[in-house]
């Protein structure tokens, strides 16, 4: 019916499509904050990988501002319209749009809220399986393996002595057959290949943290042999490393972890007196989102009723 014939739903239209746009509008600037994120200004801004993530959830979370912000435009427009097709076809475009927003907005909120144990199924439970999840899956195990094999395969050996820190024993007590699925012992020497620990405090050079001894090896001056060195700086130039390190940087500074669903026996960042890592970080990767998501996730929510408010009348 047009709106010469329906002052009232008109004007009922006209309120809620401004309310559509004054959302879309914080939704627009909660889109462009979350790209200035701490977790995104950590990384270098030469990381290809982060970059596309950032430009992608950016180009995601402004597509539905937009959307939305369109058909609040669209509404405050029809309030002068009386041609009887404007109305239809602004309808129709408004179910499944205000479907669409409502659904993100919930799936925003859910993670964003989530329980401490339904995130660690992420990490432990393999009937919580979806492809994306199998995706993150395969993105964290090599960023835990890129990181946790650097770690803990030369930090505190002779490769990269470590001062005779009086906290030591947090490592030459732990239990030997899991050292050794690390490639690690706490024998004085090994007759298996496995690298001993070093809590020396003697050699030319020692390591109080294991970033320092990274970069001497990518300068060739431990003695690690040259082959080596030279598929360590391959493996940096082609950013297989940077990114992992960028987020060691972050969250081990910032919140004492260590790995995002496993643990390194050393922190990265962080000074050997500081002890054993003793929790990862994917709770904390959480608490990143949601600091910067879970008003994205509200407002979706309320374009999407306000959407279907107006859809009704």
């Amino acid at each position: 019916m047009c709106f010469s014939q329906r002052k009232k739903p008109a004007c009922i239209v006209a309120i809620l499509s401004a309310v559509i746009v004054a959302v879309s509008i914080a939704m627009i600037a909660l889109s462009i904050n979350f790209t200035g994120a701490d977790i995104f200004q950590a990384f270098k801004s030469e990381d290809d990988n982060i970059n596309k993530l950032k430009n992608g959830t950016f180009y995601i979370l402004a597509s539905f501002s937009l959307l939305a912000l369109i058909l609040g435009f669209w509404g405050l427009c029809l309030f002068k319209c009386t041609n009887r097709c404007c109305p239809i076809v602004y309808g129709v475009c408004l179910l499944p749009t205000w479907v669409i927003t409502f659904i993100f907005g919930c799936v925003i909120a859910w993670f964003s809220n989530s329980s401490p144990s339904t995130i660690q199924q992420f990490c432990n439970n393999d009937d919580y399986d979806s492809i994306f999840i199998r995706w993150g899956r395969d993105l964290v195990a090599e960023y835990d393996d890129g990181i946790g094999y650097l770690v803990n395969s030369v930090m505190c050996s002779r490769e990269c002595p470590c001062p005779n820190v009086p906290n030591k024993n947090t490592w030459l007590d732990l239990d030997e057959e899991y050292l050794n699925k690390i490639g690690r012992t706490n024998l004085k020497i090994s007759t298996q290949g496995y690298t001993e620990f070093d809590f020396s405090g003697e050699g030319a050079v020692i390591y109080r943290k294991f970033s320092d001894c990274y970069k001497d090896i990518l300068a060739g001056k431990t003695s690690r042999v040259q082959p080596e060195v030279a598929e360590f700086r391959n493996r940096w130039k082609e950013n297989q490393l940077s990114l992992a390190v960028d987020f060691a940087n972050y969250f081990e500074t910032t919140y004492y972890c260590s790995g995002i669903c496993e643990s390194a026996i050393f922190f990265y960042a962080l000074e050997v007196i500081e002890g054993k890592p003793d929790k990862v970080c994917l709770m904390f990767l959480k608490e990143e989102v949601q600091a910067n998501l879970s008003y994205m996730g509200v407002a979706s929510i309320v374009a999407g009723l306000v959407m279907l408010f107006t859809f009704i009348f």
